[in-house]
């Protein structure tokens, strides 16, 4: 006998119980505390167990329950899709990285390599010897014995 879908059960299942609760609607129910019985209890109160729905909402029930199992055995063929894909991509992903792990066990003369190479800081030094913008004109010293000129003034600049 070959296997239902568990969605196939859950529609079987509802309309065994909707056919037994057709059958009960003529029964009484006893409520006693938290517990409903067919047999009254001391302190049991009396329920009504008909089924005031109408027999289109009865349909319109019964149309939305083949609704909800078809939808649940359609995104339990989309979970088993997903599923099935993660696994091959997990399958690829360890392949690659073995491959890669192999590779690298048998490059030659590449022991050990660093991830990353390591600056050497920079250092900077001090340039002394460029000429400046407005170099200083040499000034001979005067000989021995000679008396120095007064320096220069510079007249003021008529207005």
């Amino acid at each position: 006998m070959p296997m239902m879908p568990l969605a196939h059960w859950a529609v079987a299942i509802s309309l065994c119980s909707a056919s037994a609760l057709s059958l009960a609607q003529n029964q009484t129910v006893y409520r006693c505390g938290a517990i409903y019985s067919d047999m009254p209890c001391p302190q049991s109160v009396t329920i009504s167990s008909s089924d005031a729905r109408t027999g289109s909402q009865k349909a319109q029930t019964d149309e939305a329950t083949a609704r909800t199992a078809k939808l649940a055995d359609q995104m339990e063929k989309n979970r088993k899709t997903d599923e099935a894909a993660a696994q091959r991509m997990a399958q690829m992903q360890a392949q690659a990285q073995a491959v890669k792990a192999k590779v690298k066990a048998s490059a030659p003369g590449k022991d050990h390599e660093p991830a990353h190479k390591q600056k050497e800081p920079t250092t900077f030094k001090a340039i002394t010897n460029l000429p400046l913008k407005h170099p200083k004109k040499h000034v001979t010293p005067p000989p021995k014995g000679a008396t120095p000129s007064p320096p220069r003034q510079e007249l003021p600049s008529k207005p």
